[in-house]
């Protein structure tokens, strides 16, 4: 299971964090305050601030895609492969004891698009 960047794996666990997919988004907000200066105050920073938040959305889709498809290539490894895991073994990303969506079970087999 991943939650909130660790990663468990039976009684094995690691950390790893993907905070540096969110930077992207701060950068997004400092970009576009930047360029609302030239519209002299018709474009205000709550403007910029809300524009910002309503695009987060699409920066975590695009987590949760980037984990999709690191899974996809991980299961494909011979390392993988030949790990005992758990029949309900799962990978999830999400908030740490919060909503987290599965984007990988051992039990099915397959890869999920949890967003369905």
């Amino acid at each position: 299971m991943i939650e909130a960047g660790s990663l468990i794996l039976g009684h094995a666990k690691g950390i790893y964090d993907a905070g540096w997919a969110f930077s992207f988004w701060g950068e997004l907000e400092d970009e576009l305050s930047q360029l609302r200066k030239p519209y002299m105050n018709k474009v205000i920073q709550p403007d910029v601030e809300r524009f910002a938040r309503q695009a987060v959305e699409e920066f975590h889709q695009y987590i949760l895609q980037l984990a999709r498809d690191a899974i996809g290539q991980a299961v494909q490894t011979p390392e993988f492969k030949v790990l005992r895991c758990e029949d309900d073994l799962e990978v999830r990303i999400g908030e740490y004891k919060g909503i987290s969506k599965v984007v990988y079970s051992a039990a099915n087999g397959i890869l999920h698009d949890s967003a369905r």
